[in-house]
């Protein structure tokens, strides 16, 4: 993706779910991204929620995929999340799981 800014994520996978969290740093503020514009994985999947939290004080975003929706198969080793910030700038984040 050309011109986007990158993002911090981790991804945990379990109970028939898999939870993507967005980290917020000095350049990013997970607490400023607009919720419905996130697509995750190769089929570019919509989340089934998301949620505010907190993580060293700092804001992070946690949303939940389905693993057939978002195109990720148990042997997957990276996925990205993308997104555009309530201002709409894009973004983009990338981890293995």
């Amino acid at each position: 993706m050309s011109g986007h800014e990158a993002a911090f994520i981790s991804i945990q996978s379990g109970s028939g779910a898999i939870d993507v969290t967005l980290y917020s740093d000095r350049s990013f503020a997970a607490d400023k991204v607009a919720a419905s514009s996130l697509r995750f994985g190769s089929k570019a999947a919509t989340p089934l929620n998301t949620r505010l939290d907190q993580s060293e004080g700092k804001p992070v975003l946690i949303a939940r995929f389905r693993p057939a929706d978002a195109g990720i198969q148990p042997l997957s080793v990276n996925a990205c999340l993308t997104g555009r910030e309530i201002g709409g700038a894009p973004f983009e984040g990338c981890a293995g799981k």
